[in-house]
């Protein structure tokens, strides 16, 4: 059964309970004995050879280092037995159990008339929160055996709600990718085949769809690697069985930064590159030691002051990113970015004359920066000075009519002048632009206002299941 979807994923609300992972897992894997075989130019079908071994090798490997890991580990088995329709009985089954955790390493089905012969395989690899990270399964039809007819490598990650995993099989073809798990307060469910995986940036129809994606998946491989044999493994587990490098699930995109900075450690571009890529992921404590890395190997150096003075500031670091900022904008005055950015970490410290100035520099400089406007008109709101507040707002939207933030500022400051009107349509623009837990509570206070009480209270229930706002780049004035 080969199961066909439009190129877009598949995300299910669930209204009552969420299937379970092991009926969707069946439902949507190719059982077909095609997979070791290829067809000749006369239409017969003829052994695919290399990829019969290559399974059968897969299949040993991770055999193999079952039989490693419970030398090195205490663990308890557990035996028991199952089959199929007509076909019952068909294999014993032995689960093994870390005696200290509980947690079940692997899971192997004999066949029971050939205790010799395994008929399914599973291993399991968690880190060291307990998290499973990695697993692999090999399984053989039980009519046949000339090799297995699943071979799968699956990497997990999580995010706050949300579980979800990439897929590949023994030859690092990428094949399946699931989530699911609560997302901005519904439950997700999302699935992808092969011919529906968005390879490069999702582009799907809803930009609810690529956020959801992107929580989900983007921080997993999108190339198997060296684990695509199960016995490289080894190096990276403990004698507690605990993966204790979670770096080896990482994207190929960091994979080469590693190479890079790992074949020059002399290069301060390197350590920047790879300071840069942690701080678009969020992981500022290792932006801000690569980026350190960078400006002791050449001291001033733009790029990593810039970029450090950013990671400081997200980090809650706020004087040290100022003073880097400080020390770049000395060098690059004519940068608009930078004094943005230099004037929203003067917004966090309370100083808004600095971060006045600042902004109005920025702005000064480049007319067009949607964000120097956007913070600008911040300020003002806070000064009472609401007809400037909306001049900036404006402008912002002007030149980015994506700037999300700018839509519920305006909103906000039309519901202060009492204009609901207003204040309802530029809340809706925020909200179809993202659905964010700030622009729920202020649509509650529109609504509540104008008397619509029980859509007020549904819609503030709503905002209480999504995430807090993430303190970033941008500053609100609620």
């Amino acid at each position: 059964m080969n199961m066909r979807r439009s190129n877009k994923p598949q995300i299910i609300i669930m209204k009552t309970s969420i299937l379970l992972l092991n009926t969707l897992f069946l439902s949507v894997l190719t059982f077909t004995a095609m997979a070791v075989f290829a067809e000749d130019k006369e239409n017969k079908l003829e052994v695919d050879h290399d990829q019969v071994h290559g399974w059968n090798q897969f299949a040993d490997r991770i055999y193999e280092l079952h039989k490693w890991r419970i030398n090195r580990v205490k663990t308890i088995k557990k035996v028991s037995s199952g089959g199929y329709d007509q076909m019952e009985n068909f294999y014993q089954q032995e689960n093994f159990y870390h005696v200290e955790n509980g947690q079940l390493l692997s899971r192997i089905k004999w066949e029971a008339d050939n205790l010799d012969k395994i008929h399914e395989i599973e291993l399991f690899i968690y880190d060291a929160n307990g998290k499973l990270i990695v697993d692999y399964l090999a399984a053989y039809l039980p009519v046949t055996r000339n090799a297995p007819i699943q071979t799968l490598i699956n990497f997990h990650h999580y995010e706050q709600y949300l579980h979800g995993f990439r897929q590949f099989d023994a030859d690092g073809e990428r094949i399946y990718e699931q989530c699911k798990g609560v997302y901005f307060g519904r439950d997700l469910f999302l699935y992808l085949d092969d011919d529906a995986i968005p390879y490069g940036e999702p582009d799907f129809e809803d930009p609810l769809d690529n956020e959801a994606y992107h929580s989900c998946f983007g921080f997993l491989v999108t190339e198997v690697g060296e684990l695509i044999n199960p016995l490289n493994a080894k190096k990276y587990l403990t004698d507690s069985a605990e993966i204790i490098e979670t770096a080896i699930v990482v994207p190929s995109e960091l994979l080469v930064l590693n190479k890079a900075v790992n074949e020059n450690l002399d290069s301060e571009d390197a350590f920047t590159k790879r300071g840069i890529y942690y701080f678009n992921k969020q992981e500022f404590p290792k932006a801000i030691d690569d980026l350190t890395r960078a400006l002791k190997l050449k001291p001033g150096y733009d790029d990593a002051l810039y970029w450090r003075g950013l990671a400081y500031g997200r980090n809650k670091q706020i004087a040290l990113g100022i003073a880097d900022l400080s020390s770049y904008l000395v060098k690059n005055p004519s940068d608009s970015l930078a004094w943005t950015k230099r004037g929203v970490r003067y917004i966090w410290q309370g100083d808004l004359i600095k971060a006045k100035k600042d902004l109005l520099k920025a702005v000064e400089i480049d007319a067009t920066n949607s964000e120097a406007h956007d913070d600008l008109g911040v300020i003002y709101a806070q000064e009472k000075q609401y007809q400037n507040a909306l001049k900036h707002f404006a402008l912002s939207l002007k030149h980015d009519p994506s700037y999300q933030k700018a839509w519920h500022n305006t909103a906000m400051v039309h519901f202060l002048h009492g204009d609901h009107d207003r204040a309802m349509k530029f809340v809706n623009k925020s909200l179809n632009l993202q659905h964010t837990k700030d622009s729920m509570l202020l649509k509650s206070l529109i609504l509540e206002a104008t008397g619509f009480r029980d859509e007020a209270n549904n819609t503030r229930a709503a905002a209480q299941a999504l995430p807090d706002s993430n303190w970033n780049e941008s500053f609100s004035i609620q």
